[in-house]
């Protein structure tokens, strides 16, 4: 059971204990709380139920991240009424329940180690039996994007849309769900550092890009397909023209990246296989070289210095030893050198 005792001797049998927030045997009021949390849906209660209804809701928020706990007693039916905006990740931390989305195939059977996550826009219908405690994790459509954007280091066109079944015992998902038990009993401890702004920001991209790697969704031949990292070559020369117009402004690789469309690590994988440079290194060349040019050219009227600022030598002695490193040659001897002929 994903609630047990963990690997490192925790148990997260009933997590965000000291976040109780509402205890009711109230149907309604336990269904507009959740509401609140998550999404709008309604809730039906077998005529005599075997044991009573008691509810009781718990919430954190990790920045933007949302982190309810449920439970209720009693066997209930769920149905969500409407298309969700968000991601919601469901973990049993007791119990099970069975899934069936609405409108489109698909559902799992969530208990122990399977889990079930809804992506923007779906609907889902479910059958929760009487020990069923719930742990949910909403995750904002936004940051998903965002973390997805930063890991492939281009935009990416729309959503993502992760596989509903979740196998917590997956390899990449077994690590991931250890991190998850982290951050509750980081929640759970006063002098947790998961509610500081810095940090809660920290844990909420740690969850989300551990989740875009380790779980299967529409884009994650982005993230892992290394034929997705080669760089078409009129791709590259357009890099290699983007870098030659920017040379004496203000240039990085992930500006190169992003004006041609691909990652930075297609970008530096491109230069390697073709230049056995880093793209970075090759910058650095090719300003060392309009620099030295102007170095050989008779009568330029400018200082050493001032034609080093102008390709973005900002560090007069740094600039002195690459330059020397690459020519074999002082700039200052490169200029007599040519003054004397």
């Amino acid at each position: 059971m994903w609630g047990g005792p963990d690997a490192g001797g925790g148990v997260t049998a009933a997590p965000l204990g000291r976040f109780d927030s509402l205890r009711t045997t109230d149907v309604d009021a336990f269904r507009s709380a959740a509401g609140g949390l998550l999404s709008t849906h309604s809730i039906a209660v077998p005529r005599d139920p075997a044991t009573p209804f008691r509810g009781a809701v718990r919430s954190a928020a990790v920045a933007d991240l949302g982190v309810v706990y449920l439970e209720q007693g009693t066997p209930i039916d769920v149905d969500i009424l409407d298309r969700i905006d968000y991601y919601d990740l469901m973990i049993a931390v007791a119990g099970s329940n069975r899934l069936e989305l609405v409108g489109a195939d698909g559902g799992a059977v969530i208990e122990g180690g399977v889990a079930a996550v809804l992506s923007p826009a779906m609907r889902a219908r479910m059958r929760m039996d009487g020990s069923y405690r719930q742990l949910h994790l909403r995750l904002e459509r936004a940051a998903v994007q965002e973390r997805l954007e930063a890991l492939a280091g281009r935009p990416v066109g729309g959503p993502v849309v992760f596989e509903v079944g979740m196998d917590l015992g997956a390899p990449g998902l077994r690590s991931w769900s250890g991190a998850l038990r982290s951050l509750l009993r980081d929640l759970d401890d006063e002098a947790g550092l998961a509610t500081d702004p810095v940090m809660a920001r920290h844990w909420r991209d740690l969850l989300i890009t551990g989740l875009l790697v380790s779980h299967r969704h529409n884009q994650s031949e982005l993230l892992h397909d290394r034929d997705a990292d080669r760089v078409h070559p009129r791709t590259f020369q357009r890099a290699l023209d983007h870098i030659e117009a920017g040379l004496s402004g203000p240039l990085s690789v992930p500006d190169v990246a992003a004006h041609v469309g691909v990652s930075v690590r297609s970008l530096q994988r491109a230069f390697q296989d073709r230049l056995a440079l880093s793209p970075s290194a090759y910058i650095l060349g090719e300003r060392l070289d309009r620099v030295r040019a102007e170095l050989v050219t008779p009568d330029s009227g400018r200082t050493v210095t001032e034609t080093a600022y102008d390709w973005g030598f900002t560090h007069p002695s740094r600039f002195a030893g690459m330059y020397r490193r690459r020519f074999g040659e002082t700039p200052s001897q490169t200029r007599a050198r040519v003054a004397g002929r």
